[in-house]
């Protein structure tokens, strides 16, 4: 069996604490919660990466999972 690279990330991501997660990997985490139907998840990880780091891009998804 043979995974992507995105495949083998999400399934690694559940494992390591939201405060070592950064950069690409923060997004997908919250992009996996969403798709697992865990939006207050997604909403709460967004809003913890956005109290350590400011982005925008993390702020704009935050946004979007309030809204949903």
């Amino acid at each position: 069996m043979k995974l992507s690279r995105t495949e083998i990330a999400a399934r690694l991501i559940p494992d390591i604490p939201l405060k070592q997660l950064g950069g690409s990997l923060i997004f997908l985490a919250i992009e996996t919660l969403k798709d697992n139907g865990d939006l207050e998840g997604a909403f709460e990880s967004a809003k913890q990466f956005i109290r350590r780091e400011y982005n925008p891009i993390v702020i704009e998804q935050a946004a979007s999972l309030a809204y949903q």
